[in-house]
């Protein structure tokens, strides 16, 4: 589990998810994309979670904080 902060115009480049990922936005507005690349805006209160190996990417144009976490099962 970490906290990223992304500054206005930050980028979190397109990788593959380790694991089960689940990036939920805690203050701020961003986008963030999937496999196949679409960006869909995000803003905080908003969550998406991304399966083991999906390609992945997500950014800001006016800044953004979120919580990151990576486990292999998210379910509870």
């Amino acid at each position: 589990m970490v906290v990223i902060e992304l500054a206005p115009g930050g980028v979190v480049a397109r990788h593959p998810a380790a694991a089960e990922q689940l990036f939920a936005v805690v203050s701020g507005t961003g986008w963030v994309s999937g496999d196949d690349g679409d960006r869909i805006p995000i803003r905080a209160g908003e969550a998406v979670a991304w399966d083991p190996g999906e390609e992945h990417e997500s950014g800001s144009d006016e800044g953004m904080t979120a919580l990151v976490v990576e486990a292999e099962s998210l379910a509870v």
